[in-house]
């Protein structure tokens, strides 16, 4: 394992890295929704274990979390930028960490509180682990983008977006739509600061201003949308950053080089820490 094509490729890299991503979002909405991060904790052990990825592996088969914990390390050590153990006393080295997630387990079962604590436990091993996998990934923005992000369309009423963005806690949505007064369709941002905006003056009649496709919306002036930046799968965060307004707050879309209209992932700043 001298080089680190031996031990993790990118592609492999990026599918676990997702997984601990997605298993991370769904533990946010749930305060004791820590299987999931667990599943695909066990899933990476057990991927490795079964390679042959680890220093020390001197068992035929293996069967749970302690088993693994080796094979995890060895991937940690590696590639994390403090290589599992943080310089000071705002995080949890490794090894305790993993050892919390992996007692805490049976107990979570049983006491709402020790399941919340895990909750949180698992989350901060999910976002090292997401470190250390993305270390491995190199810095161009198809890697580090969320993939099929969420769209809306322009015959769409304004109050599905509304709902879209409050479900998924969303500041930004992206639309295909040709806007008043343009000669040709191109991506859009619709704001959350905008619709709060264009509902404030509703005066009774609320219903009637959520009811409105957002096209129309958009074509009577009553609600700003923003031209999107765009970017190619290929280009790196750095060049990412500097041609952009990421650093504004505001996603940036990932689309097709040869065709505009086919958006691949969005990303913000938020995602390229």
């Amino acid at each position: 394992m001298d080089s680190q094509k031996e031990l993790f490729s990118c592609k492999e890299a990026l599918f676990f890295r997702n997984e601990f991503r997605e298993a991370r979002a769904a533990a946010l909405k749930d305060a004791e929704g820590y299987q999931q991060i667990l599943f695909v904790l066990e899933r990476l052990g057990a991927y490795m274990f079964e390679k042959g990825r680890c220093e020390g592996h001197k068992h035929k088969k293996a069967n749970g979390l302690k088993d693994y914990q080796n094979c995890i390390r060895t991937l940690v050590n590696k590639h994390h930028p403090f290589r599992g153990n943080p310089p000071d006393d705002y995080h949890i080295a490794f090894d305790s960490l993993y050892d919390m997630v992996r007692e805490g387990r049976n107990d979570a079962l049983h006491q709402g509180a020790v399941a919340r604590n895990l909750t949180l436990r698992s989350m901060e091993l999910s976002l090292m682990l997401e470190d250390t996998l993305t270390a491995i990934l190199g810095g161009e923005i198809k890697k580090l983008m969320v993939r099929n992000p969420v769209r809306a369309y322009a015959w769409q009423p304004v109050s599905f977006v509304r709902q879209m963005m409050l479900e998924n806690s969303f500041s930004y949505i992206p639309v295909w739509m040709k806007k008043s007064g343009d000669e040709k369709e191109r991506w859009y941002l619709i704001a959350d600061y905008h619709i709060a905006k264009y509902l404030l003056p509703a005066n009774g009649a609320r219903n009637k201003l959520l009811a409105r496709p957002i096209e129309e919306a958009e074509a009577s002036g009553a609600m700003i949308i923003e031209q999107a930046d765009r970017v190619c799968p290929d280009k790196t965060v750095e060049e990412v950053l500097e041609c952009t307004k990421c650093v504004e707050g505001k996603p940036v879309l990932v689309v097709k080089r040869d065709d505009c209209r086919k958006l691949l992932g969005i990303a913000t700043a938020f995602d390229l820490m």
